[in-house]
Formats: C-alpha cells, sequence, structure tokens
C-alpha cells in the first residue's frame, strides 16, 4: 500500500511526490499525477492493492463512471 492515502495536496514550488518534478503555475498537477503515477495515485485516493482493482477502476475512468 502507498504511504500516501486519502487527498493529496501539492502547492506550487514544491516537489511532485513520486517524482523529482517541482510544481509550477505551469504545470497541471493532476495532468501530470495521472499521465505519469496513475498507478500510484489511484492506490493512493483508492485503495486499489491489486492490478485486477486498477484496471478496473481506470475502465471506469475511461468510461466517464
Amino acid at each position: 500500500m502507498s504511504e500516501i492515502t486519502g487527498m493529496l495536496a501539492i502547492g506550487n514550488g514544491e516537489k511532485c511526490p513520486y517524482c523529482d518534478t517541482v510544481m509550477t503555475k505551469d504545470i497541471d498537477t493532476l495532468n501530470h499525477m495521472t499521465e505519469n503515477h496513475e498507478d500510484k495515485l489511484v492506490e493512493a485516493l483508492f485503495g486499489a492493492t491489486d492490478k485486477k482493482d486498477i484496471e478496473h477502476i481506470k475502465t471506469l475512468k475511461q468510461k466517464g463512471e
């Protein structure tokens, strides 16, 4: 399980919790997280612990549910 659970808040000038990218006003934080760290983000927010859960959540997201 991820060390990060529940809500995630990252301010300008702070590093992404999963890499060394510093968030700035020019970086869409949510977009960065979903494009680069989607599995870790899904696990942290929804508690998915295996690939089956993560794939199911991705499918729901793609369907707009």
